[in-house]
């Protein structure tokens, strides 16, 4: 009997600890979905975040208790124990579907972030909104029984704004030249979407057997984070719900997907899924190949995250790298190197398991692909598969 079964025979449960308006508290709540884990989704508030961030070490979110007790963070590494639970993987399958959709997660992971930032708080309707409910979450937990109070409400919300103000600058886009490129990034992107949906729209029904996702009727990490950004910002927030209203492919696809969650009876959920086979990347669906263009334009995120590296084996606090045609400055940050290398890693251990089982044939056939498709847009120089006891940068 596989893990699954066993923790949904004993109604035990896992915990998202995040908030409602929280990108990556979105990715992982869809992901625990199309599991068909069982779990339940607990607000980070004033009555368990100093032990949280106590147990867990951090306070990023979401964080994620397992039904053992185990806190873990990082919503990627997270996707990829939950596929440790499953009889198949499902977010980073053994294939080259697995290793392109990783890639492109990185991508919308950390550089989509950046819009995220843009909308919610350099628009004054936007910032106040969002500030207002993630500080009310935060507060009273969703427990409208609980009294208010407006001085400790008013402080954690003017705090958010302030966070908020210096994100701006951190990722790069206090310029309005830079603003303006990234929103008009992320417009491209859902336009790519919703032109592939609109394409696979005859099956947009819970009771199609082929319900779309990015790569075919199975979805994988890169769904989770597209569907999280558009729940916890971009189909939320006053100022790109508008700009994105007339994507309605794209919004089908993100509501069906909603309701779904709310479902007694769902039906998007492990078990379901029609098994994607491809013989190599040439099968995949034209929005794979539009995503990677869009991913390695002059965007300049493959220089953001080699510059990033760099400037932090120079200690540097701060670097400049040009995006959209113009130098602008970044904070230096551990996390995005981090990452990269998570996903080297992630890179080889997929590799390792089409080795283990397909045979070393296949393995050299898929890895071929996956050099080709790094090579044809610019990537080796920032992602490659990397075994995890291999030499990194000192961070």
């Amino acid at each position: 009997m596989s893990q699954t079964l066993e923790r949904r025979q004993l109604g035990v449960s896992f915990k998202i600890f995040g908030a409602q308006l929280s990108y990556f508290t979105r990715k992982l709540h869809v992901a625990l979905h199309l599991t068909n884990l069982p779990y339940q989704y607990v607000p980070r508030g004033l009555s368990n975040a100093d032990n949280l961030a106590h147990r867990a070490g951090t306070q990023q979110i979401p964080v994620l208790e397992t039904p053992e007790g185990w806190l873990l963070t990082d919503t990627s590494p997270i996707l990829a124990y939950l596929d440790s639970l499953l009889p198949e993987p499902l977010f980073y399958p053994s294939s080259i579907i697995g290793l392109v959709s990783a890639i492109l997660e990185e991508y919308f992971d950390e550089w989509l972030s950046r819009q995220a930032v843009c909308y919610r708080w350099t628009y004054d309707e936007d910032r106040k909104l969002c500030a207002e409910k993630l500080a009310r979450e935060y507060c009273y937990e969703l427990d409208s029984k609980k009294p208010e109070d407006p001085e400790q409400f008013n402080a954690i919300s003017d705090t958010i704004q302030n966070w908020g103000k210096r994100a701006v600058r951190a990722v790069g886009i206090s310029e309005n030249d830079q603003k303006m490129a990234a929103e008009k990034c992320l417009y491209r992107i859902y336009q790519i979407l919703d032109e592939h949906f609109k394409r696979t729209s005859s099956h947009l029904d819970l009771n199609s057997d082929s319900f779309p996702f990015i790569f075919g009727s199975s979805p994988t990490a890169l769904d989770t984070m597209v569907w999280g950004g558009l729940k916890g910002h971009f189909f939320h927030d006053p100022t790109p719900k508008k700009q994105f209203q007339d994507f309605k492919y794209l919004w089908k696809w993100f509501e069906t997907i909603d309701a779904d969650l709310s479902s007694a009876t769902p039906k998007l959920v492990y078990g379901r899924f029609k098994k994607i086979n491809y013989n190599n990347s040439s099968e995949f669906p034209p929005v794979v190949f539009e995503l990677l263009n869009v991913m390695t334009e002059k965007q300049g995120f493959v220089d953001f995250i080699i510059g990033n590296s760099e400037a932090l084996k120079r200690r540097e606090k701060t670097f400049v790298t040009v995006i959209a045609g113009r130098d602008v400055r970044f904070l230096t940050r551990v996390y995005p190197e981090k990452s990269r290398h998570l996903l080297n890693h992630r890179l080889a251990t997929i590799l390792k398991k089409i080795n283990a089982s397909q045979g070393h044939d296949k393995c050299r056939e898929v890895g071929g692909d996956l050099t080709s498709i790094l090579e044809k847009y610019s990537l080796k120089r920032a992602f490659f598969p990397q075994d995890q006891h291999q030499k990194k940068p000192k961070l």
